[in-house]
């Protein structure tokens, strides 16, 4: 009986082995499909900048999906898991982001620099610093705080707009206004500050500057406008940027204004009548001599009336 069931299951065991080898060429082949998919959805590249150079740390993503993985030392990258037609988003700091769609095959990256990335920098000078490691006060004003406003001078949209800048006139109608920084530091001296527009030292202030053609203002009110500058930023420094095209955008504005003044405050003066009589009583004039004006033949001239008038102001721009 044991010889018997030795051969039974000897026999058993042979005609069983064809399917152990079937079943072990179907994981075999299992395997290589799943390695083929695997390598399929494998996404690999290379991030540079312009001049060639890799960056490193360059972040990708895969749009919709959590998660991505950053360029290494040689600015290689691996995205695993990925389908063809996927939509990838490369970013880097100081860089444009872009966007692209993966089509299978590895992908060579050039980001472009973006010039444009100037919210955490302050322009000084010649130069640009950091925020953080900006020591001296700044005072910054936009043209969005004064271009729905009827502004007709630049120093009117300075005035009260800026911690530690005053604008005072000058006393004299249609006169230049006068712009401190920080109250006035000489008794005999200019107080002006230095005016620089578009880099440009401009020694007769911001006279002929239209507001509509400003972009920015920035007030340097301390001691860096003096490291910067010299002595001739003692009293400060107005840097004015104006406005520039942009390239692919074409942009016109209008802008009108209509304006009425009136004298206010206009000091009471005899009349005619009343400064006759007056003459008479003070200076001594013969009362025949101011006959015609006391009975109203000579009515006189009204001089404030002929010299003030209604004023009328257009501008268009």
């Amino acid at each position: 009986m044991n010889k018997r069931a030795n051969l039974y299951f000897a026999a058993l065991l042979g005609a069983m082995s064809p399917l152990c080898t079937v079943s072990a060429l179907a994981a075999q082949s299992n395997s290589t499909i799943a390695t083929a998919t695997q390598q399929q959805n494998s996404c690999t590249g290379t991030v540079k900048d312009a001049t060639g150079e890799p960056i490193i740390g360059a972040t990708i993503r895969i749009e919709g999906k959590t998660g991505g993985t950053v360029t290494d030392l040689d600015g290689n990258f691996t995205l695993s898991n990925i389908e063809k037609g996927a939509k990838l988003t490369i970013t880097y700091v100081g860089y444009k982001s872009q966007t692209l769609t993966w089509s299978g095959s590895p992908l060579n990256i050039t980001l472009q620099d973006d010039a444009n990335m100037l919210e955490e920098t302050v322009v000084i000078g010649y130069g640009t610093v950091k925020k953080a490691d900006l020591a001296g006060s700044v005072a910054v004003m936009d043209n969005k705080s004064f271009k729905d406003q009827p502004v007709a001078r630049v120093e009117d949209a300075l005035n009260g707009r800026m911690s530690g800048v005053q604008v005072m006139s000058s006393g004299v109608p249609g006169g230049a206004m006068k712009i401190r920084v920080r109250g006035t530091s000489s008794v005999n001296k200019s107080n002006d500050p230095l005016y620089v527009v578009d880099g440009i030292v401009r020694e007769t202030g911001l006279e002929g500057i239209s507001p509509e053609d400003i972009q920015s203002i920035q007030v340097l009110k301390d001691a860096s406008s003096t490291a910067i500058y010299g002595a001739r930023g003692a009293n400060g420094v107005v840097m004015v940027q104006t406005k520039s095209g942009s390239a692919g955008a074409t942009q016109v504005t209008f802008d009108a204004s209509f304006g009425i003044s009136n004298a206010y405050h206009i000091p009471e003066v005899m009349g005619t009548k009343e400064y006759a009589q007056a003459l008479i009583d003070y200076k001594g004039v013969a009362k025949s001599a101011m006959q015609g004006y006391l009975d109203g033949t000579k009515p006189g001239i009204d001089w404030m009336d002929e010299l003030l008038q209604t004023g009328i102001t257009q501008n268009y721009k």
